[in-house]
């Protein structure tokens, strides 16, 4: 079972590897040992990244040259060169962050992954389908807009831009899901760790000292009694284990946030231009081919599970949080009290998910949002609208991406 979690993340490494995110490789003979960069892969890297720059380029001076005869269908435009600037940026920051994707993946490979078991080949087998079925989705209808907006392309050119819109949307997917699945594998660890010592210091707390029935009717000198040692885990030690675990997440979160920082924050100014300008398309009637419906569904859905990341990192925490509470007001020692109010102390950023300071992420945000606009008045409702399928904003939204 140890094994068999590490086989799962090396199967993640190598699709990342497949797909120019990383240029970094382990051995097989150690797989403990320091990742090593990889000329062969870099080169793979450079090479997949320049393709898709220049393909998003070129398709991006395609839409500039499409005809705009409305306002939907400008609205389609300006969503499709958000979408491209998104995909340029990933393709431009992520594979320079290799690095920190190596000490990433080392980090989860040492600590975190080895006591997992199924359930982490489950979760990846289901994300890379999941990537796949969302492909496809997004693909097939981009192939009948292209269609019907260059009918005079050939069919190398249908395929090509199939193509394209294919693999392009599997990556974007798949760094989503790698992005869910580190903060899923973190905050589970650290529940369980939480977990484990106080199992460890209920049995310390509450197990009977052999040596007091032995020794009870034996006076002891103060030397003897100075002279006995205490237990190898005592409670506060165990505690000092947890604080610096508690410690150890803060810092890999960090460090998480840091590396997927632009790519995110890109993707969810993405997901609400596609949302607001296919909304605007779905009112002024502009289907194109059904794509239009389709772009709305898939923006609302991404849109919340990228929230559903941060949520439910903040919920382990706070369940965390609350076995902490709870066995410091069963236990008397003002000491392990002590020590535990400073590990709560500690949590308190980890139950805010906020991204470099920008924003925060988490679905009671993404509520509050929306049940602002639902209890504002309605000249408030109007003016809000109005302002988000203003031209102003989709020029706002552009110059962010």
């Amino acid at each position: 079972m140890l094994g068999y979690g590490r086989h799962s993340l090396d199967e993640l490494i190598t699709v990342l590897q497949i797909s120019g995110f990383l240029s970094y490789n382990w051995s097989k003979r150690n797989p403990f040992q320091k990742p090593l960069f990889s000329v062969k892969i870099c080169l793979w890297s450079v090479f997949v990244s320049t393709f898709f720059v220049s393909t998003s380029y070129h398709a991006y001076m395609q839409l500039l040259c499409m005809e705009q005869t409305s306002i939907g269908e400008a609205a389609m435009v300006i969503s499709g060169i958000v979408g491209t600037a998104a995909a340029t940026i990933m393709e431009l920051v992520l594979p320079l962050r290799c690095k920190t994707l190596a000490d990433i993946l080392q980090r989860l490979k040492h600590d975190i992954v080895k006591e997992e078991s199924n359930n982490l080949k489950r979760d990846l087998r289901t994300a890379l389908a999941f990537s796949m079925l969302g492909t496809f989705i997004i693909s097939a209808p981009s192939a009948v807009v292209s269609m019907e907006c260059w009918p005079k392309a050939t069919t190398g050119v249908t395929i090509c831009t199939l193509a394209f819109t294919s693999m392009m949307t599997f990556r974007l997917q798949l760094i989503v899901l790698v992005f869910k699945l580190f903060f899923s594998l973190i905050s589970k660890h650290l529940l369980e760790d939480v977990e484990k010592a106080l199992l460890e210091l209920n049995s310390i707390c509450f197990m009977p000292r052999q040596r007091d029935f032995v020794q009870e009717e034996r006076i002891k000198t103060p030397a003897e009694y100075f002279s006995i040692s205490s237990p190898p885990h005592s409670p506060p030690q165990v505690l000092l284990d947890l604080e610096s675990v508690v410690c150890q997440t803060g810092i890999l979160r960090d460090r998480v946030i840091n590396y997927f920082f632009e790519t995110v924050s890109v993707m969810i100014v993405t997901y609400l231009t596609l949302l607001i300008v296919s909304g605007f398309g779905i009112l002024q009637g502009n289907i194109l081919g059904g794509l239009t419906p389709v772009l709305t569904v898939f923006s609302i859905f991404m849109l919340v599970y990228l929230c559903r990341v941060g949520q439910n990192f903040t919920d382990k925490v706070k369940t965390a949080e609350e076995k902490l509470k709870v066995h410091s007001s069963q236990i008397s020692d003002c000491q392990i009290k002590d020590q535990i109010s400073r590990i709560l102390q500690l949590m308190d950023p980890l139950k805010h998910f906020s991204v470099c300071g920008w924003y925060v992420l988490d679905c009671s945000t993404l509520v509050s949002d929306v049940m602002g606009l639902k209890l504002a008045s309605p000249a408030t409702k109007s003016r809000c609208l109005n302002q988000l399928v203003s031209p102003q904003h989709f020029v706002q939204l552009v110059k962010v991406a």
